[in-house]
């Protein structure tokens, strides 16, 4: 995965790669979670373009190749000719968000119970406890505050304060509406970190 991540972001300063609008700011363009990899772009031409000959480089010089039966492509206001136009590029299937990791949806909202059944079974088979998992996520909270104000070199702490707390002070902004529930619960913690 980092021969390729390296590649990758090679060429995307090469090849004119487009960025997606929530990720320029902090030049985000993949995420690799184990052996899993999402590749993250606006949706263009030159982008696809770009992913395909890397794909297609990265095969020549190791042999390697990303499993297309278990690959998708998503997408976000995207009209349908053009869809078409960039899936004839990228011969990956298209699929629907959410998509489950690990059993859980992959959402910005706040997780429902239900969405975390299997994951707490699976927790549970292996003898973790639920015991004070109040005060247990409060702490995790206040982890990613203080991972903030010291400025970690980290996704999340690159882009919270790229997209949302911008110019402003963190601890005397305004939540901004739009927020997600766990930026929410870390700024209703303020008074407390």
């Amino acid at each position: 995965m980092e021969a390729f991540s390296t590649v990758l972001q090679s060429r995307i300063c090469l090849e004119g790669f487009t960025f997606h609008p929530k990720c320029a700011a902090i030049n985000l363009f993949h995420l690799v979670f184990a052996d899993d990899m999402f590749i993250i772009y606006r949706a263009s031409t030159q982008s696809f373009s770009t992913i395909d000959s890397v794909l297609k480089d990265f095969y020549l010089f190791s042999g390697l190749q990303p499993n297309f039966q278990k690959s998708a492509c998503f997408f976000a206001g995207v009209d349908g000719h053009l869809k078409l136009e960039l899936r004839n590029i990228l011969d990956i299937p298209e699929a629907k968000l959410p998509i489950k990791y690990l059993g859980v949806p992959l959402i910005s909202s706040k997780l429902k119970h239900l969405d975390c059944l299997v994951l707490k079974d699976r927790m549970l088979k292996r003898g973790l406890g639920f015991k004070r998992i109040r005060e247990w996520n409060k702490a995790s909270m206040l982890r990613h505050m203080w991972a903030l104000c010291k400025e970690d070199d980290i996704l999340w702490v690159r882009w919270v304060p790229a997209y949302v707390i911008k110019h402003s002070c963190f601890w005397s902004m305004k939540l901004p509406n739009d927020s997600s529930w766990t930026v929410r619960k870390i700024f209703g913690l303020r008074s407390v970190g």
